[in-house]
Formats: C-alpha cells, sequence, structure tokens
C-alpha cells in the first residue's frame, strides 16, 4: 500500500481530519504595511523630525527648500495639466457695462464723504451760528463808502458766504481694460510653450547651488504660491508655470525679506544652462 493510499483510507476513518484549500486556517497573514508600524518608523533615520523638535526658526534652509518643492510639486499633482485661458478673439470695449455701473457707484459713494471737506463745512456753519446770535456793533465814524482817503478797500468776505461745491470724485484708470482681462493677460505669461524636462526638486537643488537663499524666502515662496493657487484660486499650478511661479515668487521674496537679492542677469545665465524649452531667461 503505498502513502498516499494509507492517509486516504486514514482520513476516511476519522483519524485525520482532512483540509480544505478555502479554510482560515490556510490563508497567509496580510501583507505588511510599513508606514504604519511604529517602530520602523520611529528607527527611520530619514524621517522627517516633529515639530517638538525643533521650532520654525530653527529650520535649515535645505530642509525649507525641501518642503517647498514638496508643496509645489503636491499642487501640480493636484491640478494635472491644465492650459492657459486663451486670449480674446474680439477686441475688448474699455468702457463696458459693468465697470461703468461700478465707475458710477464709486462717484455715488464717495464724492460728498471727504473727510476734510465735511470739516470745514461744518466749521463754516458753527461760525455762521455764532455770528447770528452776536449783535454786530454799530461804527458812527465809519464811512459808508468803500473808500479811505482815496484808497480802496479790499472787501472782506461775509462769513455767510456759501461753502464751497465738493469735487468729483475722480476714478483713476478710468479707460483701463476690467481687472479680469487684466488678469488672465498675466497668468498666460507664467506659461511655457514646452515643458520642462526637469523637475521642481532639480530646478531648485540649481538655484540654491549657485544662488543660495535663506530660509524665510523658501517658506515665504512656499506662502506666496500657496495663496495664489489654493486659497484665491488666482491661478493653476502647473508643469508648464510651476518653474516661473517658483522663480518668481523666490525674487518676490528675495527683495521683500532679505538684503542680498542676485540680479536677474545672474539668474538667467544660471537658467539658459539649463535649456527647457521657452522659459530659459525668465
Amino acid at each position: 500500500m503505498s502513502y498516499q493510499t494509507a492517509v486516504t483510507t486514514e482520513a476516511q476513518a476519522g483519524t485525520i481530519p482532512l483540509r480544505h484549500p478555502d479554510t482560515t486556517t490556510d490563508r497567509p497573514p496580510p501583507p505588511p504595511v510599513p508606514s504604519s508600524d511604529p517602530h520602523l518608523i520611529a528607527d527611520d533615520p530619514s524621517a522627517p523630525k516633529t515639530s517638538a523638535d525643533h521650532g520654525l526658526f530653527e529650520m535649515s534652509p535645505a530642509e525649507a527648500l525641501a518642503l517647498l518643492s514638496a508643496g509645489v510639486e503636491l499642487l501640480v499633482r493636484i491640478t494635472g495639466d491644465v492650459p492657459p485661458t486663451p486670449p480674446p478673439k474680439s477686441p475688448t470695449v474699455p468702457h463696458m457695462s459693468g465697470m461703468q455701473a461700478e465707475k458710477e457707484n464709486i462717484v455715488r459713494s464717495y464724492s460728498d464723504k471727504n473727510l476734510a471737506k465735511l470739516r470745514k463745512q461744518a466749521e463754516l456753519e458753527a461760525k455762521r451760528l455764532a455770528a447770528k446770535d452776536k449783535p454786530e456793533p454799530v461804527h458812527d465814524n465809519q464811512p459808508e463808502s468803500g473808500n479811505i482817503d482815496g484808497v480802496r478797500l479790499k472787501p472782506h468776505p461775509g462769513l455767510m458766504s456759501p461753502p464751497p461745491q465738493s469735487e468729483p470724485y475722480v476714478v483713476v484708470g478710468a479707460d483701463s481694460q476690467p481687472v479680469n482681462l487684466q488678469h488672465s493677460a498675466i497668468t498666460r505669461k507664467f506659461y511655457s510653450k514646452n515643458e520642462p524636462p526637469i523637475t521642481i526638486n532639480q530646478y531648485l537643488q540649481r538655484l540654491h547651488q549657485f544662488c543660495p537663499m535663506s530660509t524665510a524666502v523658501y517658506l515665504a515662496t512656499s506662502l506666496y504660491i500657496h495663496r495664489l493657487a489654493v486659497e484665491e484660486r488666482a491661478i493653476p499650478v502647473t508643469r508648464r508655470n510651476a518653474h516661473r511661479l517658483v522663480l518668481a515668487g523666490l525674487r518676490v521674496a528675495m527683495k521683500a525679506l532679505e538684503d542680498l537679492s542676485y540680479p536677474h542677469a545672474k539668474m538667467a545665465k544660471l537658467l539658459v544652462r539649463l535649456d527647457y524649452g521657452n522659459t530659459t531667461s525668465d
């Protein structure tokens, strides 16, 4: 009798339990998830430090650069490839109905709300009431004419003169285009015709290598881009405009926060070597 025949005979007799492949005892354990293991996270030397380990003012420029790169890359992945807004085909009329109504509303709201003119009118009204209550002195020897010894006197303006008329509120840029058209034209300037072949991280690392900046500049740039893209939704961050947005944010943050501001010519020479389409020098 073979071994297989003996096992089958004993199983039929009830001495050896049968095992079915679909039972729970033969199922393999679930696959491990390293990210959910607290011991692996605690022992990982490359894991980022928590906020309790160091404060914001102790952050190094390299860490701030990594945060800026990760934030922009996340916005790019969330947004996707969004094409720029095409320019209007027909010429725009400066005096549009919406803008004209807004200008008229401004004129009605602010023409009579000049505080200096209101204060002057109140002072004249107070003087007029005071002069009305006070009796005028009588001078017997005062000549009736305005001439004294042949000299004509300059007439003094009375206190009862009417207040000056308020000037109309002047709207600056009355012939300018609407704000939405100007905004669309500005946002189109950030788009490049060809998608850059390098990532945002490589782009920032090269900038930091030859034009190093401080932690405050990198964090401020990240805040600028987050406000424009998420809070105000002024411009979508895509791979076609992310590089120019980062460069513009860095230059604005440098001029606003730091004494050191690299000239545009130096950064343009640095970016020319990257050679990524039409976004080399801007």
